[in-house]
């Protein structure tokens, strides 16, 4: 069984304009620590679908399974999900493509198309706040 992440983009009016998919490769509380952007047609088209029933604004973090090529969807969150960030460094800038959009400005589509193979993994560094 494999865990994947979806952010299934429309633009500001609820139309779509992509998905990317990451399979996930480590999760840690909850929160996707590493990750690789792929290609997979069927999640692509799911997530095709989900937008064109939703018609909702912006980005949805979709979680799914994919078991035996079948998808099992286990949460949809309308927002920037924890798995963003793998879209981003793939080369999705979708908070720029948010302000075009507000500003009634084109939006290249090289903005919403990550780049497969890209695979990520977020670090967390102790700071000390109070070196007293």
């Amino acid at each position: 069984m494999a865990e994947h992440g979806l952010d299934v983009i429309n633009d500001l009016n609820g139309h779509y304009q992509n998905t990317i998919v990451k399979r996930k490769l480590a999760m840690r509380a909850g929160e996707t620590d590493c990750a690789e952007t792929i290609e997979n047609e069927l999640l692509r088209d799911l997530g095709k679908t989900i937008s064109k029933r939703l018609q909702h604004v912006a980005n949805l973090d979709v979680d799914v399974f994919l078991v035996d090529d079948v998808p099992y969807i286990l949460e949809m969150n309308a927002r920037f999900g924890g798995g963003y960030p793998f879209s981003h460094l793939a080369g999705v800038n979708l908070p720029l493509a948010i302000l075009q959009w507000v500003r009634d400005e084109p939006v290249n589509e090289e903005l919403l198309t990550a780049k497969p193979g890209i695979t990520a993994h977020k670090d967390i560094d102790l700071v000390v706040l109070n070196p007293n």
